[in-house]
């Protein structure tokens, strides 16, 4: 590496990404991407520069970019320069030249439509889309009564949205954190809902809180354009007239109105209707990656799982005391299938000793659901060793949930990009070895045929659009367009280009030396020791709940006040533990949690606040600053500089993410169009790398890489899925009917065996449950097994030959 490896520390630590930009004019994406490495890049731009230039260089940087956040944040760019940045950021495709030509003789006029007080009959714009988005744009300045107004970027973003829209054209559109994302998703879906007044446009969110806050924050907007409010589907999601309009929801909000209507016979009727209606996912890149493969499953007891429980310790019993199989041996998703077969081997060796003469090579145990014993193990013994990678307090939770009066501890899912749970999904053959590894009762749940994937959602809409903070690298570009065939995508430039402030990172080897590191660090920053001039609060971002949870127990050792919804009085407010004198702290800042669903934080957060929220930046949290403490807070906070460009917020990370994410993370730093301040609090027990940077830039080319293979063959699961919902589509309509037929073979209602009685109407019933049940839980098990049982071209009459003939002949 040469003059790099001889630079000192002071030049490492400062911010090497806005220097490449600001002081080379270097390409951003250069730096943070391509498989070079971060340190290649680094290193060919100082070749040849004195170590003492790079210095002075970094030293001027360092002092404009203080500067630079204590400004106002800069006058909105124009059309002609939003354009300009838009054509930088090309992918290849025809369709961005096409666009982005349109857009460069359009935007202005946009502009002038927008905040222009005459008619569309007067203007004579002979473009449908220019006037529906001018009208949109216009509608929304009324409502906000003149204070606010759709930028130039924004429009850029609604426009192409549109277009996009009308030519049925998938498109996927990057727009910084706190540029307006959630406005410009509103004014994109009033202009659809408006054109399709009989149908609706589904904005889907990372999580219902987002969905909810969304809904809330565009509601009179939304009103005004379309004449109706918009709704949430977690209060009913209908579908038809009464769900027309604009919708916010979660994915498994759309999940589970196709499952109830699939099972419920209404499916053709259903996705007739949705093939005229609208998807536009906000925050795309988390719903259409990390949620791609997630699958809603109907949880209800299933006597397959619990009558296999003893299959299920058994299993347990080799994990436990088999070298083979410890955790030793299982470190990660790698090694799962050859270990998975050997261990299903040793099951099915284990069993045979048990089988019973009489059961057809079948145990009793396993009546009245018939499996295929090898298909069932196997798909057991790799659930089971995946279940021990799943972490508590990462990937799920355990809470307590009550049913019929009784209180009963259960395994539940987290969103992973919110930390809130994720409603109504379950794993399927990890769920009872998740159980039994946790000490729960084994119920698991059955993996019914009834489901539907965001992928196989997505191919029902007339219309799939989406917005982000970061698209990702090109390997997230090619699975958009190999998973939902949008091969377009535009990257909006930020409104007033601005920069963050990244001081030092941090690398500690122990917990303790950690979660000191972070309270020290946001002391420092609150009591504006940091020598930066601003004020603020402060959000830490951890890797997983668990971490979250450690930092918060932390802090409220220290005596922070831990505030907590308090909705006592009828009204939201906000409550703190007495603190009886204990506060020894230079800010005494309020601490919010928000990585469960019960966590919220105040409208508006006062500058003495320190946020903690879990993965990916809390994405979700729309962090409002310039607030106030809460009402009667007996808290003397210290007093720190008013600057021009009022509160700043100062983003605390605590783990080195793929390019993707931490994009994200450090982007929630950025509120309003202001800039904001970014460090890096790592705890890693290796021994401390000598260059902290080159430890940050080492982990996330290495996490680039990995996401860049995870992602090739998760299209291949996801393609494999796609089929497998087509399969079900047509499992669905056939079952009806067969189905009553065979409740018709089992009560006839004429000729020699016809069956009379008050009873008959609650035997029908009863029986009909049945034979649903029956049916799902053959297609279940016969939907994962293998060959010879199922092939991958099999259709639903190999389904019927093999595990549901008539006279239930299996």
């Amino acid at each position: 590496m040469g003059k790099f490896e001889r630079l000192p520390q002071q030049i490492l630590n400062v911010n090497i990404i806005h220097v490449l930009e600001q002081v080379f004019r270097f390409p951003a994406q250069l730096y943070c991407g391509g498989q070079g490495g971060n340190a290649c890049c680094f290193a060919h731009i100082v070749h040849g520069t004195s170590p003492e230039q790079w210095y002075a260089q970094c030293q001027r940087l360092e002092e404009t970019l203080k500067g630079r956040l204590k400004q106002r944040a800069g006058e909105n760019m124009t059309p002609s320069e939003v354009a300009r940045h838009l054509q930088e950021g090309t992918d290849g495709s025809p369709q961005f030249t096409q666009e982005i030509a349109w857009l460069r003789q359009h935007l202005e006029q946009a502009c002038m439509l927008a905040k222009s007080s005459l008619s569309s009959e007067t203007l004579q714009v002979p473009d449908p889309d220019m006037l529906d988005v001018a009208a949109v744009a216009r509608t929304y300045a009324e409502v906000h009564q003149g204070r606010r107004h759709f930028r130039p970027v924004q429009l850029a973003a609604i426009l192409l949205n549109v277009r996009a829209s009308a030519a049925m054209s998938s498109v996927l559109i990057e727009m910084k954190t706190g540029e307006g994302k959630t406005d410009m998703c509103a004014a994109v879906a009033a202009v659809l809902a408006k054109r399709a007044p009989k149908h609706a446009v589904h904005i889907l969110t990372s999580s219902s809180d987002r969905a909810c806050d969304d809904c809330k924050s565009t509601k009179a907007f939304l009103e005004a354009c379309t004449g109706r409010p918009p709704t949430l589907a977690s209060e009913g999601l209908k579908w038809g007239d009464e769900g027309s309009g604009v919708v916010y929801a979660q994915v498994t909000d759309i999940q589970k109105m196709v499952v109830d209507e699939m099972r419920n016979g209404k499916k053709k009727e259903l996705f007739r209707w949705l093939e005229d209606c609208f998807l536009l996912v906000d925050e795309a890149d988390h719903v259409l990656i990390e949620q791609s493969e997630n699958q809603l499953y109907i949880s209800s007891p299933c006597r397959g799982f619990q009558a296999l429980a003893p299959l299920t310790f058994l299993t347990m019993a080799y994990m436990d005391f088999d070298a083979d199989f410890s955790e030793a041996s299982v470190k990660d998703p790698m090694a799962i299938p050859e270990k998975s077969t050997a261990l299903a081997n040793k099951l099915v060796e284990e069993l045979h000793k048990f089988e019973g003469k009489g059961n057809s090579g079948r145990w009793k145990h396993m009546a009245p659901v018939k499996v295929d014993q090898e298909a069932f193990i196997a798909s057991l013994a790799s659930g089971s060793l995946g279940a021990r990678l799943k972490v508590a307090g990462k990937e799920f939770v355990i809470e307590n949930q009550e049913q019929n009066g009784i209180t009963i501890p259960q395994v539940v899912i987290v969103d992973m990009a919110t930390g809130t749970e994720s409603v109504g999904t379950r794993w399927t053959s990890e769920a009872p070895a998740v159980e039994a590894l946790h000490a729960l009762p084994v119920g698991g749940s059955e993996p019914l045929a009834f489901f539907n994937s965001i992928p196989t959602l997505a191919r029902k809409y007339k219309w799939v659009g989406g917005t982000t903070g970061t698209l990702g690298q090109n390997h997230c570009l090619e699975f958009y367009a190999k998973v939902y065939n949008a091969r377009t995508t535009f990257r909006i430039p930020r409104n007033s280009p601005g920069c963050i402030f990244m001081l030092p990172p941090v690398i500690s080897s122990t917990e303790t030396e950690w979660l000191r590191n972070i309270q020290e660090s946001a002391e420092t920053y609150l009591s504006n020791e940091h020598g930066l001039g601003v004020s603020g609060p402060v959000l830490v971002i951890t890797e997983s709940i668990l971490r979250a949870e450690q930092v918060v127990d932390y802090l409220k050792e220290a005596g922070y006040p831990i505030m907590t919804a308090d909705s006592s009085n009828g009204e939201v407010g906000w409550s703190h533990q007495r603190l009886n004198g204990r506060v020894r702290l230079r800010s005494q800042a309020h601490v919010f949690p928000f990585y469960k669903s019960h966590h919220a934080v105040t409208e508006k957060l006062p500058d003495a606040s320190i946020v903690v929220a879990s993965n990916k930046g809390g994405r979700g949290l729309d962090l409002k600053l310039d607030g106030k403490c809460p009402a009667g807070c007996p808290l003397a906070h210290p007093q720190v500089p008013v600057t021009d460009g009022g509160s700043v917020l100062f983003v605390i990370l605590t783990e080195a993410l793929n390019e993707r994410q931490d994009v994200q993370a450090r982007g929630r730093c950025g509120r309003s169009g202001k800039p904001g301040v970014v460090q890096y609090q790592l705890f890693v027990e290796d021994t401390m790398p000598p260059k902290t940077v080159g430890h940050v830039v080492q982990v996330q080319n290495k996490k680039a890489k990995d996401e860049s293979g995870h992602l090739r063959s998760k299209s291949l699961r996801v393609a494999d899925m796609v089929k497998d919902g087509r399969l079900l589509e047509k499992f669905v309509d056939w079952k009806i009917t067969y189905q009553r037929r065979l409740l018709n073979d089992l009560l006839p209602s004429t000729g020699k065996f016809k069956l009379e009685g008050s009873f008959l109407p609650e035997l029908e019933l009863n029986m009909s449950r049945f034979l649903e049940e029956l049916l799902v839980e053959r297609w279940a098990y016969w939907r994962t097994m293998g060959e010879p049982w199922r092939k991958t071209d099999d259709t639903v009459y190999h389904f019927r030959q093999r595990r549901a003939c008539s006279k239930f002949r299996a």
